[in-house]
């Protein structure tokens, strides 16, 4: 087994932002987190692990939009998957889904070991979580489909990992709003032996296939979340702030803004607005990463619009502002730029925290049809975010290499 670990450990593993996304209307946001398949072993990027292709196959099935937030860790347990529960706000996601159990399997985990964690997690989940929300637990998969393991591990772990398996679908089974999802062996396990690759894109595909086809009847139909109404904080305002001080001064190491400004162009372009913005809030300050059309100036908090955004906390679409109560007394509609018309989806932190908004406006109300594709502005934000964070890693690594 210490061979079959060493080798794990030279595999590659995801090393962008930590979630997965598929485009349309009405999108819901799901909470990955465990060990196993979550870790994304062999591929180097979540899109192509399993919070991406399990997105696709959910969206694919449902006609929804989704993004799928994931904490792995290759030494997750459940008490560890509880903790990392209890530590993200309650009213964020929609469902939640736990992949834990190979390495109990690997280590003979007792069985009433296991049984008190899983039962600890599932009160956990439902003491901590909306009561319209979803815990998903996945079942072991075989563990002689793991490569790294296949020819060292006895046939005593596989037998482990079934008794594992049938404990959390008795414990599941009893419970309301947790489902167990049976997790079989990847159908696309090609050449694996002959590569260092371990996994494959295909083989997420695969997985993500097995469980969206179980999740979609306990997704579809779930009455909107807090999300959906704004009654969602939009997280810890202490580490939302720290957020926008590391962002800003990323901005003025980095080329940012060049980056940021292709997607606010194409924002400009595709709805056909006067002007399209990257916003950050700072504590009393909104100010721009990037912006394409006519100029804006930084503006206080409370006179900016994307401040509702990241407390509504979901494309937001005011097709005259003029109309809207929320809106209609602000400077920026009854006086300066006469903002008639806006739109806008936030910018998060990995760890959830509404840092922005990817917004575009106009002098000109767009009343009845708003012109505005929801999954495509909710795209053009989330690639936006991607990019931000993405510029944060490269500078804290070129930072600490310059450290050593």
């Amino acid at each position: 087994m210490a061979a079959g670990e060493r080798r794990v450990r030279d595999v590659p593993r995801p090393s962008d932002h930590p979630s997965g996304h598929a485009r349309g209307p009405n999108s819901q946001r799901l909470l990955l987190v465990g060990s196993g398949p979550a870790v994304g072993w062999g591929v180097t990027s979540h899109e192509l692990g399993l919070p991406g292709a399990l997105a696709r196959a959910l969206s694919a099935l449902t006609g929804f939009g989704y993004t799928i937030d994931v904490i792995a860790d290759p030494n997750m347990n459940a008490a560890d998957a509880l903790s990392v529960l209890e530590s993200v706000p309650p009213d964020r996601y929609d469902a939640v889904i736990v992949t834990v159990g190979v390495n109990d399997a690997l280590t003979l985990t007792p069985l009433t070991e296991w049984t008190t964690r899983l039962r600890e997690l599932m009160a956990g989940f439902t003491a901590h979580f909306s009561p319209t929300s979803t815990l998903f637990v996945v079942g072991v998969q075989p563990i002689q489909s793991i490569p790294a393991f296949s020819s060292r591990v006895s046939g005593a772990a596989e037998v482990h990992a079934r008794s594992l398996n049938q404990v959390t679908l008795d414990l599941t089974s009893r419970a309301l709003r947790i489902v167990y999802l049976p997790l079989g062996a990847p159908s696309e396990q090609v050449g694996l032996h002959d590569n260092d690759r371990y996994r494959t894109a295909r083989e997420y595909v695969s997985w993500a296939s097995q469980l969206a086809c179980q999740m979609v009847p306990h997704l579809i139909g779930r009455p909107q979340d807090a999300r959906a109404h704004g009654t969602q904080s939009w997280g810890d305002e202490e580490k939302r702030q720290r957020d926008v001080e590391l962002i800003a001064h990323v901005a003025l190491n980095q080329d940012l803004g060049v980056s940021l400004g292709r997607i606010t162009a194409l924002a400009n372009r595709a709805f056909r607005t006067e002007t399209a913005l990257i916003t950050v809030l700072g504590a009393d300050v909104q100010w721009s990463l990037a912006q394409s059309g006519r100029e804006t100036s930084d503006l206080p908090r409370e006179m900016s619009l994307c401040n509702l955004t990241i407390q509504h906390g979901d494309v937001l679409i005011v097709p005259d502002t003029l109309a809207d109560r929320r809106f209609r007394d602000s400077p920026l509609v009854t006086a300066g730029p006469r903002i008639r018309f806006y739109a806008g989806f936030p910018i998060e932190a990995p760890s959830g925290e509404r840092i922005g908004a990817l917004c575009v406006v106009d002098s000109q109300p767009r009343c009845g049809a708003s012109g505005i594709n929801e999954p495509f502005i909710r795209e053009l934000a989330l690639m936006a975010q991607r990019e931000i964070w993405q510029h944060v890693r490269d500078y804290e690594a070129s930072s600490s290499a310059l450290i050593t």
